[in-house]
């Protein structure tokens, strides 16, 4: 009964309070997706491991229990081959990555043993009782790269493995970055590192993002229609919110009157606007897996088609048309633009809540035990048959709903905008598609408002500045790392895409989006999406093979 009362609340909740779905170049649960190819194959279960709370504090023994998972179905261990490390990022370690994706292809090829560590503060893996500001003092990316280091030396001796084994970093997105400094800061420790989508350059003011974003659209469709057309929609959105409001409420499904808005408000949503761009563009034709098949199709040129086939709707409109798509497709009955809305979603530091949609997790995860009416007794009539628990987890966990930003890790992720990498998207660039109504104070004072006043601008670019200056930004000194970037992925501006040094090469993919390299092989990946990962598989045979 628990099960149909907790869907009901969650499903409520996302209806009625519609937070983002996508903020700060982030989706929710973190920025790799489910892998494509999935169809219900067996995964191992969680395992736990006792971390350090503080690697820079000797003094402080204190201790907390960290999630992660192991496949050794491929390995051999009286003839051990490489460990493959995937590095967990901001949102759920997904044990579905254990059987599938790229690196376990490249682990069949190389007999490896494969890990997933999931990051500190995100998932289950929760070093502290709360997320208020106080306790994400131990949340940062120089901890999680000790968390690697103190996991693999305790591996070393769990597993009895020979100094002759070597350990290969795997990452995408911001643990994308992590594998290019766990190899530059514990060289002993990995041999080796595929660095995907990593952001290595911290920025405060990443306008660049959206600039990427508009050549997307230029680079997808061959023809500059498109962006035609989204900016001739933002002019007269602000045109008609200015004579008309009630047309653009109606037609976009606001949440509240723009009479009741304020500043800040309409800031949000000038954003929100330009983040369903920011989302199609980030994550186009990549292979995870779709919440529903009829949402599959969105890609840059279904969309930009909507946009500019023939007609006589105004552009204004067919951008409206989209933003229903994507609300429908996050299940939000409306736009939700309210600052204060998001602010208090950001202001959440509660963990979890009783723990139902946690159980219902490791039910669809690890053990099944659903009650079904399909028994020989029929005292309760057969209406609720295993079909019907299934349709739960798909609906609860491949929607990726989520009844808290803490839970899913946007509080977290913000706070490490707000104190290491800034990230922040804003509307300052050279290109005004999106008109240029979120500036970088909207941002700053989004940090302000969630963490408190000292988090100013000083104090962040303080904190991007220290992080370039610690990890080395672009100029970055470590060899046996590939970096892989895709040249449709906005978060390329900020990675290496050149090779300046052979033992440390860029792969950059034409077309391609954010970490599609990872994700499993399909018969619609472009050619240069298919000679990239076999080119990462030529580096890693050549780096297997060095001593």
């Amino acid at each position: 009964m628990w099960l149909k009362t907790s869907l009901i609340l969650l499903f409520h909740f996302v209806l009625c309070h519609g937070s983002k779905e996508f903020r700060l170049g982030r989706s929710k649960n973190g920025n790799l997706g489910v892998p494509g190819e999935y169809s219900g194959e067996k995964v191992p279960p969680a395992q736990w491991f006792k971390q350090k709370l503080d690697h820079f504090s000797p003094t402080d023994l204190r201790s907390w229990k960290q999630r992660y998972y192991i496949n050794d179905s491929f390995y051999d261990y009286k003839n051990p081959g490489p460990i493959f490390l995937m590095i967990g990022g901001e949102g759920p370690a997904d044990p579905r990555w254990m059987v599938k994706g790229a690196w376990i292809d490249y682990a069949k090829k190389f007999n490896a043993l494969c890990i997933n560590l999931e990051h500190r503060y995100y998932g289950a893996s929760h070093p502290t009782e709360d997320l208020s500001t106080k306790n994400l003092q131990y949340l940062s990316s120089a901890q999680a790269l000790a968390d690697l280091a103190n996991f693999i030396t305790a591996m070393n001796d769990k597993l009895k493995l020979n100094h002759e084994v070597k350990w290969v970093a795997f990452g995408g997105s911001y643990p994308g970055s992590l594998a290019a400094w766990l190899r530059m800061k514990y060289p002993h420790l990995v041999h080796a590192s595929v660095s995907s989508s990593g952001p290595l350059l911290a920025k405060v003011n990443f306008m660049e993002y959206f600039e990427v974003v508009v050549n997307a659209l230029r680079e997808k469709t061959g023809s500059e229609d498109c962006v035609n057309q989204l900016r001739n929609a933002h002019t007269q959105i602000e045109g008609l919110i200015k004579t008309q409001p009630e047309e653009i409420e109606n037609e976009f499904r606001t949440c509240m009157p723009f009479s009741k808005a304020t500043e800040n408000d309409m800031k949000n949503f000038f954003n929100s606007i330009a983040d369903d761009f920011a989302d199609l563009v980030q994550y186009n034709e990549d292979n995870r897996i779709s919440a529903d098949t009829k949402y599959r199709n969105i890609t840059i040129n279904s969309v930009c088609k909507l946009l500019t086939e023939p007609g006589d709707e105004a552009p204004y409109k067919r951008l409206a048309a989209f933003n229903s798509i994507m609300l429908n497709k996050s299940n939000q009955t409306c736009l939700d633009y309210s600052y204060n809305n998001m602010i208090n979603d950001l202001r959440n530091t509660s963990l979890s809540s009783e723990g139902g949609r946690q159980w219902m997790y490791q039910t669809c995860t690890e053990f099944g035990f659903y009650q079904t009416s399909s028994g020989e007794v029929n005292i309760f009539g057969d209406h609720f048959k295993l079909d019907f628990f299934v349709q739960q987890c798909q609906d609860v966990f491949v929607t990726q709903r989520n009844t808290s930003l803490s839970s899913e890790g946007g509080r977290q992720w913000m706070y490490q905008t707000c104190t290491e990498f800034g990230f922040y998207q804003t509307s300052s660039g050279e290109v005004n598609i999106f008109g240029d109504h979120f500036k970088l104070d909207f941002f700053v004072q989004q940090c302000q408002d969630v963490f408190g006043k000292k988090f100013n601008k000083e104090f962040i670019e303080n904190a991007a500045e220290w992080s370039n200056s610690y990890y080395g930004g672009l100029d970055i000194a470590v060899d046996r790392v590939v970096f892989v970037h895709g040249s449709v992925d906005p978060w390329h501006a900020l990675g290496i895409t050149t090779t300046k040094d052979n033992n440390a090469p860029a792969i950059y993919i034409h077309g391609t989006a954010h970490c599609a390299n990872m994700y499993p092989a399909s018969e619609n990946d472009l050619p240069q999406l298919t000679e990239a990962r076999v080119e990462i598989q030529q580096y890693l045979d050549t780096w297997l093979s060095q001593p």
